[in-house]
């Protein structure tokens, strides 16, 4: 509903068995109502978001990253 791009999105977990963690790269910042709507999913337990100045180590991205963690 907020029509955000994602740019790259990346999954992982902490260990085996245990909490997944998804890291989302998009094309426009995040605002604060969105992010308390992503708070709100089933299965959310967290979720920051990262300002990132694009250059060497954001390569494909323009420097909006989201961090959310999942049950």
């Amino acid at each position: 509903n907020a029509r955000i791009n994602i740019a790259s999105f990346h999954l992982g977990r902490t260990g085996p068995g245990e909490v997944a963690v998804a890291l989302t790269a998009v094309d426009q910042k995040i605002s604060e109502g969105t992010l308390k709507e992503i708070l709100a999913l089933p299965g959310v337990v967290m979720a920051k978001t990262f300002l990132f100045t694009p250059g060497e180590n954001t390569p494909h991205t323009n420097g909006h990253e989201q961090t959310t963690h999942l049950k």
